[in-house]
């Protein structure tokens, strides 16, 4: 697995999951849902910016639900798998090699 942790575009079905996104302006289409999980993001990060602190943190950007989807690149037919994860935003986090 290739990780990127970047932010993409996702289109999503109407109960949140995700069924469409774009990475580096290219399309990909969900084929199917390998695996769904929640993890902890990285609070520490917003809680050690001087900017913001630990009053800053609310509870609901403390958890992130990750997506490992297999999805078809639009443009030449190539099948890959993806985690893709939604917090505060979509990232993708890792590529399969």
């Amino acid at each position: 697995m290739r990780r990127y942790d970047t932010a993409v575009e996702v289109e999503t079905s109407a109960d949140d999951v995700p069924v469409r996104f774009s990475w580096h302006g290219r399309r990909y289409d969900v084929v199917e849902i390998l695996e769904r999980w929640r993890a902890r993001s990285a609070w520490w990060r917003d809680a050690l910016d001087p900017g913001r602190g630990l009053c800053a943190l609310q509870l609901e950007n403390l958890e992130e639900h990750v997506w490992r989807v297999s999805a078809l690149r639009a443009a030449n037919g190539s099948v890959g798998v993806y985690d893709l994860a939604r917090g505060r935003g979509w990232r993708l986090l890792q590529v399969a090699d």
